[in-house]
């Protein structure tokens, strides 16, 4: 009716985040048992067929990326081998190949992921309940210590992605000022210019910037 079509009809689970990857689908999260193990489903909206992207049980899993300029891959991290911790995979979502990524040592507490969907960094739990951000420069490079992370702030700081060029990341800090702000790292040198700050608020939630998707810079931000 009047152009609308139902292409969900769940009657007992609703889903989560979804993505409207390409023309054909649609990929969602959902938790089907209420057993907290949430799975990344594909919806052909063409055919209504529906394939389990991480069919294995228990699983949990979460977007960490997906860029337009790939869209038909996406990155995931799953709870898997070990329910305690996140390893990284890559999924081809049209034929539902997926690729371990990397292996959580156990300390990793989420990666960064560059414009060409390969790992770019990492932010990793310090002895002394701190965190770090460590980068390199390709799969076979050696990690490197880019900083440290304030201690005494750490919901206020975080790494949001990087630039198309791989040259920069952008990043939540609250690092010597009153309220959190976005920031532009130069991952060569570590200078840094502010992008975004409010002497009197603090930056929202990353997850309402709006990026230009050609270029990958941050247009706007939520105080």
């Amino acid at each position: 009716k009047n152009g609308i079509r139902l292409i969900t009809g769940f009657a007992k689970k609703g889903t989560g985040d979804y993505l409207w990857v390409t023309d054909r689908y649609i990929v969602y999260f959902q938790d089907r048992d209420s057993d907290e193990n949430w799975q990344l489903y594909r919806l052909n909206i063409e055919t209504m067929d529906i394939k389990n992207l991480t069919p294995c049980k228990p699983v949990k899993s979460r977007i960490v990326t997906y860029k337009r300029d790939f869209p038909c891959e996406i990155i995931i991290s799953i709870k898997k081998e070990n329910q305690a911790i996140y390893d990284l995979y890559h999924i081809d979502i049209t034929s539902g190949k997926t690729t371990l990524l990397a292996r959580n040592p156990g300390n990793v507490i989420y990666w960064i992921i560059d414009s060409k969907l390969q790992i770019l960094g990492q932010v990793s739990e310090t002895d002394d309940g701190g965190e770090e951000l460590s980068v390199r420069e390709n799969g076979n490079s050696t990690w490197k210590k880019l900083f440290n992370l304030d201690k005494d702030n750490l919901l206020q700081n975080h790494i949001i992605g990087s630039s198309k060029d791989n040259k920069y990341i952008y990043m939540i800090d609250s690092t010597n000022v009153d309220t959190s702000r976005v920031v532009k790292i130069e991952i060569a040198t570590g200078i840094y210019d502010v992008i975004a700050q409010n002497p009197e608020y603090d930056i929202w939630d990353s997850e309402e910037f709006l990026y230009n998707p050609d270029t990958h810079e941050i247009q706007a931000v939520c105080f």
